[in-house]
């Protein structure tokens, strides 16, 4: 059966259809339902660019994957 436009969509049809293929369904139900968007990115970017400065530009990388990860995932509690 294949999938007709303005009918069902992608997702709608591996949901009834997928039962042969749990597994394979269920990941492209979650790979069709991501939004198509740059804007994590560009937030992982932002972080990078303000931890990387000048100042630090001489740090390993795993030293910056921290420090990234820290300003990333910090959120004050106030």
């Amino acid at each position: 059966m294949a999938v007709k436009e303005g009918r069902q969509s992608v997702v709608q049809w591996w949901s009834w259809h997928g039962t042969d293929f749990p597994e394979l369904a269920t990941l492209a139900c979650r790979v069709l339902t991501q939004p198509a968007s740059a804007a994590a990115c560009k937030r992982n970017w932002a972080v990078w660019e303000s931890v990387h400065t000048a100042k630090r530009n001489h740090l390993g990388l795993e030293k910056l994957s921290d420090l990234v990860y820290v300003a990333h995932n910090w959120k004050p509690a106030f």
